[in-house]
């Protein structure tokens, strides 16, 4: 399985984020899991350890976003409009998956629209992670 150096999980339930990074952390997928717990608080992490101007933290940068729609203060759609305009100046692309509870097929519609990598259902599972690192292969 491939891993990834860093994941940021962007979700508002603690319950989601602890399950989510106890998968991770239990397959050995990433080196750092960090937390966010709204799409601005998201960008602002982003943007402190992926900047050029972040040298000391750019191991830090996460590879892959886990990202829920539904939260208050910035939603995922919020983010994903902020995030294509910081990220189309990006020399490394990040990888944005959805991990939700909307089945909502109108969601699903646009959050593809953004670019994203893919769509999963909340909880985060092994067979979920393992079907990521492939894809990232």
């Amino acid at each position: 399985m491939n891993r990834v150096h860093c994941v940021l999980l962007v979700d508002d339930d603690y319950t989601s984020n602890f399950l989510s990074r106890t998968v991770i952390e239990d397959l050995d997928f990433a080196d750092h899991v960090h937390v966010s717990e709204n799409g601005s608080e998201a960008l602002k992490f982003i943007r402190e350890k992926c900047s050029a101007e972040a040298e000391e933290t750019t191991h830090l940068c996460p590879e892959l976003i886990l990202l829920d729609i539904n939260m208050p203060v910035m939603d995922g759609f919020g983010f994903l409009e902020e995030f294509q305009k910081w990220q189309s100046v990006r020399k490394k692309p990040i990888s944005v998956v959805m991990l939700t509870s909307s089945s909502n097929a109108h969601d699903q519609e646009r959050a593809r629209k953004y670019g994203i990598t893919g769509y999963l259902d909340k909880p985060l599972t092994e067979d979920k992670i393992r079907g990521l690192a492939h894809s990232n292969s």
